[in-house]
């Protein structure tokens, strides 16, 4: 009788603090969100501060960013100046060359 009033003693505990640790996680959860909000409120903040009063000129977007392209390379297939494969790639492709055969005369 005794062993198992000490089996739910302890299984109370372990979920009491399963409970509690859970709780503390939400909690420190919730903080963090409401820290990244405010953040994000006071940046805003800043940058109606730093907006010229009175002006009614559309500015654009806020953060306009631009990114570099590459130059399209040239289509083998397509364009006539690109560089086929060379006789010796192709050899070491396939292998020999073979003969030719040439039909004979009658």
């Amino acid at each position: 009788m005794g062993e198992e009033l000490n089996f739910q003693k302890a299984a109370r505990q372990q979920r009491i603090a399963a409970e509690i640790s859970a709780a503390k996680r939400e909690r420190d959860f919730y903080l963090a969100q409401k820290a990244l909000l405010e953040g994000q409120n006071d940046k805003d903040a800043e940058e109606e501060a730093e907006e010229v009063p009175g002006s009614d000129a559309d500015p654009g977007p806020k953060r306009a960013r631009q990114y570099g392209q590459r130059a399209p390379k040239a289509d083998p297939v397509m364009d006539p100046s690109t560089l086929g494969l060379s006789a010796t790639l192709l050899s070491k492709i396939a292998g020999r060359k073979a003969k030719a055969v040439v039909p004979e005369s009658p």
